[in-house]
């Protein structure tokens, strides 16, 4: 293709790629030498003229410039802590919801009369509460009056105590008018050897000896029960524990409260000589 032809008919051509080619262009450089210019001139196209300069080697392409990588961190930075703020707005939002009180869904007066009846039913239950703690106390006050303390409440002293006795073996537990026990020296839980039951004495001396029945029962056995003899003594104390028959125990307790006038007169008089 002579020049004629090519400005007249391939420069109309490619002149757009040329010229979008330019503006992709990356700035000069330097390093790049350039050699040999041809400068063409035409009066074809009117008033307009064309210089191009052409260069013995390829032309170097554009440098890509790329986005510095720190700034997309910090843009990735940005948009996590905005996510977070949101999060904490959220998060301070649901918390007040959650203090807010709920709305009831009566009206004032309907709230009215159920809070008044909550505050009635809260009364009442508080007072049979009461009740029951006085029906309790009032049943063991009547159990008390019934029991036998002797013709002159001689005994009456001795109920709400309790009083042990060690062998070799056991630690046994006499509570009048309540129950007896044993405990093993080794440890362990008491054993129920029986629960008040009635005085059994002679009928000359009937409060001489004390009942305790329905202990726990003993294995492949009946179920444990003890007798206590009372004799006179300067004191309240078990001296002797015994199991004459199987799970059935004999207690030995001193007690002031059966030795007569005369007796505790004589043994005040010893002791004071003693």
């Amino acid at each position: 293709m002579d020049l004629d032809t090519f400005l007249n008919i391939g420069w109309i051509l490619i002149k757009p790629h040329y010229s979008m080619l330019n503006l992709f262009k990356g700035p000069e450089t330097d390093d790049v030498e350039v050699k040999g210019t041809a400068t063409v001139e035409s009066g074809g196209f009117g008033d307009d003229s064309l210089s191009t300069t052409e260069s013995s080697q390829p032309e170097v392409p554009p440098a890509v410039e790329y986005a510095d990588e720190t700034e997309d961190d910090e843009d990735d930075d940005d948009v996590e802590d905005e996510d977070l703020a949101k999060a904490e707005e959220a998060k301070e939002e649901d918390t007040t919801a959650a203090v807010e009180p709920t709305q009831s869904p009566y009206d004032e007066e309907t709230q009215r009369l159920i809070d008044d009846a909550n505050a009635a039913r809260k009364e009442y239950d508080e007072a049979n509460k009461n009740v029951g703690t006085l029906e309790t106390e009032i049943k063991d006050l009547k159990r008390v009056l019934e029991l036998d303390f002797g013709e002159e409440e001689q005994f009456a002293p001795l109920y709400g105590q309790c009083y042990e006795y060690e062998d070799r073996e056991y630690i046994y537990k006499l509570c009048p008018f309540d129950q007896t026990s044993q405990r093993p020296k080794s440890g362990g839980n008491d054993i129920n050897l029986g629960r008040w039951e009635n005085w059994i004495g002679p009928e000359n001396n009937l409060h001489s000896m004390m009942k305790y029945d329905h202990g726990l029962s003993c294995w492949n056995g009946p179920a444990r029960s003890t007798e206590v003899h009372v004799i006179c003594g300067v004191e309240n104390k078990i001296t002797a524990v015994s199991e004459p028959n199987k799970c059935v125990y004999l207690f030995e307790f001193e007690t002031p409260a059966v030795c007569s006038p005369a007796i505790m007169n004589s043994s005040e008089h010893l002791h004071e000589e003693l």
